[in-house]
């Protein structure tokens, strides 16, 4: 069951609301630069010894998953 996908209608969902769940979401991303260490520096970075220790990598592609009983109804 854990991991299985079914469409949101057939867990009594609604799949218009979902969609627009999806979609507010992805309107929702941060601004923060995806250089991360840009955004440290921009943030974190400007307090007492807030230097970076080790490598920066860029932030990654937004991502989500909505569940419901068990079951993946959107990611």
């Amino acid at each position: 069951m854990i991991g299985e996908k079914k469409n949101p209608s057939q867990l009594g969902l609604d799949p218009a609301q979902i969609d627009s769940a999806v979609q507010y979401a992805q309107r929702m991303e941060t601004t923060n630069p995806r250089n991360m260490e840009e955004n440290h520096y921009g943030t974190f970075g400007r307090e007492p010894f807030g230097y970076g220790i080790g490598p920066f990598k860029d932030r990654g592609p937004q991502t989500g998953i909505i569940i419901k009983d068990g079951y993946i109804v959107a990611e």
